[in-house]
């Protein structure tokens, strides 16, 4: 046996590190989208209005952790640092939490080497670092485990406290996890089923179920919220914005859990199967099994409800039932001599922690887009070419998200538009462009899709590229109108199309001298033409790949308009169409008889072969009759 200074000096430094893994930069980045949502969430008039709109409304979790960040800020206020640091203080008792369950369970060899990599997995040392509801749910379902396990598996390692202590904890615990998060209510479920098969007599029946049933009760006020919640449906399907997983998700999501590492999952292996060897008592088989049951099954129910219900499978929902995966590789970890063990341990912690920081590049690369670089640099090309003239449009799903950021070092400064997606904003988009009296035009957007027409739009009254600095999922770019260094990115195809001579197929047919909108030539599209003449071109001398950008820019008059007269943007080859897409012309002609500009745009996603064939083109399905002039097809 180890000397228990020996045990103790392991844990601790296991304990250390992973706790400055958690604290460390936690505050100096910038908080992501949902912390941000969830503070804009806290801003209402009193507890009971913010419950109802801020959680039952316009959220999909109980509302335990909502409830306690708006004490929380009422007292400590909703400074970054402060915002998140009770989740990490969770997150670093959880590692004492877990310590404690696997003790129980396997001995204090099997529980340490879990536990080291516990403490550098990426995966729980990320949602520590959040003002979210994963470490609370985490802490609470750990704690939960571990007055279960006090309760049902009394054992040699067991510490005498009074069972009425862990009673109280059992239901308060329990609680916690119900008000977290509904994947750790489900988790609370899983090991509430699995005390059925522990428990040996009708009292002690009684007892469990008399606990329960308290927890439900404690649960109570919250059920008209997750009643109301469950009525919207999800986060997915044909109102949601989460796709279904797929066919390999599950397998993804477990080498994201170790640290995209294969040395660390081909170690863990190693450890599973040297501790076959090892014999276990009949509990033990019991909580290997379960360890591994109580892991997988959220993560089976995730994925299998996401395909035939509703979207819901994202990897941060099935943390709660994690830790015990780690448990069942390493139940059986038992090393006699104290040398080897204590170098195991080290090697284990060594490469989580290595795998996280080097190889994954945890605290150097951005894990959520960022509303504070965006903020600051805002406010420096402001100040750089001056406030008033610079105009401003950014791409947020709220504006408190960036003026979070943006009002502590720049007051008063505000963005034209917040938010350029749909047709409408693009139009207003256009209108903002042709109308400013600005120099300079600075775009960016954060964690909301960057429609590619935005670029299209303002780049026709400010051609030139002065800054650009990208993030992930995020971005921000300033144009000007001349004089700049930095010009746009040179395109592989940019041709306009004025209709004086012949230039594509048919353009003969379509030709007219109707009132053009430059020189004397249109292209007319009458209702019984189903297609206009377009551009067509092979992949290979258009320079098109995989990211490059395909832009459609025509004026259009019409004197009749469909809503289904739309721009078509497509790459075919032999088989079929490699993509197809389009955009209804009503989306920015809205005015009959009128001379409109007209944009689209497609970033290919696909894979493109030399010999597969761009066409650009009006297909005319609505039956519209319309006039184009000055078609210009770009890519870059």
């Amino acid at each position: 046996m180890l000397k228990q200074h020996s045990a103790k000096w392991l844990f601790f430094l296991v304990l250390l590190t992973g706790a400055i893994l958690r604290f460390w930069n936690f505050h100096g980045w910038s908080l992501t989208n949902d912390e941000l949502s969830a503070m804009a969430r806290l801003r209402f008039e009193d507890f009971g209005t913010m419950i109802r709109q801020g959680v039952m409304l316009n959220d999909m979790h109980p509302p335990g952790v909502q409830a306690f960040l708006w004490f929380w800020t009422h007292i400590f206020g909703t400074s970054q640092t402060l915002y998140r640091l009770p989740f990490v203080i969770m997150g670093v008792v959880s590692l004492g939490l877990f310590y404690q369950i696997g003790f129980r369970w396997f001995g204090e060899q099997a529980s340490l080497a879990a536990t080291s990599v516990f403490s550098g997995l990426s995966f729980f040392v990320l949602y520590s670092q959040l003002a979210r509801p994963y470490s609370a749910g985490v802490f609470f379902a750990l704690l939960f485990v571990l007055a279960w396990t006090e309760l049902l598996i009394r054992n040699e390692r067991t510490v005498a406290v009074p069972s009425v202590w862990y009673k109280v904890l059992f239901v308060v615990a329990g609680a916690g996890c119900m008000y977290t998060h509904y994947f750790c209510f489900l988790f609370a479920g899983l090991v509430g089923l699995s005390g059925f098969f522990f428990i040996s007599n009708r009292k002690s029946l009684l007892q469990y179920l008399l606990l329960g049933a308290v927890m439900v009760l404690l649960f109570l006020p919250a059920l008209p919220v997750a009643l109301h919640q469950f009525s919207i449906g999800g986060l997915g399907g044909p109102e949601g914005w989460l796709g279904p997983p797929g066919e390999h998700a599950i397998r993804e999501f477990l080498f994201y859990a170790f640290n995209e590492s294969y040395l660390l999952v081909i170690l863990l292996v190693v450890v599973f199967l040297l501790g076959l060897r090892k014999v276990f008592s009949g509990a033990e088989k019991k909580l290997r099994l379960l360890a591994l049951g109580w892991s997988l099954t959220p993560v089976l129910i995730a994925y299998y409800y996401s395909i035939f219900v509703n979207p819901v499978f994202q990897y941060s929902i099935l943390i709660f039932g994690f830790p015990y995966l780690l448990l069942f590789l390493t139940a059986g970890f038992s090393i006699p001599n104290k040398l080897a063990y204590k170098a195991s341990i080290a090697g284990l912690l060594l490469v989580s922690v290595l795998t996280m920081i080097m190889g994954q590049q945890y605290y150097s690369k951005a894990q959520f887009a960022v509303f504070k670089e965006i903020a600051e640099l805002t406010k420096n090309y402001s100040d750089r070419y001056g406030k008033d003239s610079v105009e401003r449009t950014i791409n947020v799903i709220a504006p408190f998200y960036i003026h979070y950021y943006l009002d502590p070092v720049s007051p008063g400064m505000n963005f034209s538009l917040y938010k350029c997606t749909s047709a409408q904003e693009l139009r207003m988009l256009d209108s903002l462009v042709q109308h400013t009296d600005a120099d300079y035009f600075l775009h960016a957007w954060s964690n909301l899709w960057h429609a590619p027409e935005t670029e299209q739009i303002i780049r026709d009254k400010f051609p030139y590229l002065t800054a650009k600095d990208s993030f992930f999922n995020a971005g921000i770019l300033l144009f000007s109108r001349d004089g700049t260094k930095l010009q746009l990115p040179e395109f592989s195809v940019d041709t306009m199309n004025t209709f004086e001579t012949v230039l594509w197929n048919n353009d003969a047919q379509f030709r007219s001298e109707d009132s053009a909108f430059s020189g004397r030539h249109v292209m007319r599209l009458r209702p019984a033409n189903e297609y206009s003449s377009g551009i067509d071109i092979n992949a290979l001398s258009a320079g098109i790949n995989k990211g490059s950008t395909i832009e459609a820019d025509v004026m259009i008059n019409a004197s009749q308009l469909g809503s289904e007269t739309m721009m078509v943007i497509s790459v075919s080859n032999k088989d079929g169409a490699v993509f197809w897409r389009s955009r209804p012309l009503k989306d920015f002609v809205t005015t009959l008889n009128q001379w409109q500009h007209f944009y689209f745009a497609y970033t290919v996603q696909e894979n493109i072969l030399p010999d597969d064939k761009l066409s650009v083109y009006i297909w005319n399905n609505g039956k519209s009759d319309l006039m184009a002039d000055d078609f210009r097809i770009r890519i870059r």
